[in-house]
């Protein structure tokens, strides 16, 4: 294996990488192109690389979650908004595991030709339970419709090109000018998605091992052989 400079700013050079394959003509997803750079100095992926270089610096934490909110404020009004002082689980998702700073679910959609199962992620810390991130879709999601205590479907956010703040900002913002005529959009969601955007934001690219090691034959039959009590 080669050995880096214990100040190197992988990311940076990941984002270098990334442009220069964009302009040969190859798009690749930011989490691929990390662990394409990891397995080209010769480890397993970019989790592998951290765990083996203890001394690496690293990267200090952005956070948009400030930025979002600004961006965003003027089209929010939560004056006279629903609000649910306990919140409720959602009852379709099982829970797996923590990791780090998340509670991990299974999450079953259901489909005419194969159902899909697939783990959402979730803040320890949040005050909904209603606001989760799915690393196979790269999506977040609203369990709020059509309304919090009964939510038969969820809204989404897409975050294709997450690094791209004016994307973000726009894409963001255009669901935000949308959700903010709903009752049920309220500050509680409204701070659980920003919380939750922020650390993703961040965290996104270190999930590859525990997607490795839970694949959906894998969820299927946990999420399948689980109890009423294990639903959340």
């Amino acid at each position: 294996m080669l050995v880096t400079k214990d100040n190197i700013d992988f990311k940076k050079v990941n984002r270098n990488l990334k442009k220069e394959l964009l302009e040969l003509g190859f798009e690749i997803s930011n989490q691929s192109c990390m662990n394409l750079l990891s397995r080209s100095l010769g480890y397993r992926n970019y989790n592998t690389y951290l765990g083996l270089n203890p001394n690496i610096q690293e990267i200090k934490r952005i956070s948009i979650k400030d930025y979002l909110i600004t961006e965003t404020s003027e089209y929010l009004d939560f004056y006279n908004k629903e609000s649910i002082l306990t919140y409720d689980e959602i009852e379709r998702l099982v829970y797996l595991t923590e990791y780090n700073k998340y509670d991990i679910f299974i999450d079953k959609e259901v489909d005419s030709n194969r159902d899909k199962y697939y783990l959402q992620f979730r803040l320890k810390n949040n005050l909904t339970k209603r606001v989760l991130f799915s690393p196979r879709f790269q999506t977040f999601s609203l369990f709020v419709f059509p309304t919090l205590g009964d939510p038969y479907q969820d809204y989404h956010f897409e975050i294709d090109y997450f690094e791209n703040k004016e994307h973000l900002k726009y894409s963001f913002r255009d669901t935000i000018k949308h959700l903010g005529r709903k009752l049920f959009y309220n500050k509680d969601i409204h701070n659980d998605l920003v919380d939750l955007m922020d650390f993703i934001y961040n965290d996104r690219d270190r999930f590859t091992d525990i997607l490795e090691q839970y694949p959906e034959t894998i969820l299927e039959e946990k999420y399948e052989s689980s109890s009423a009590s294990e639903f959340y």
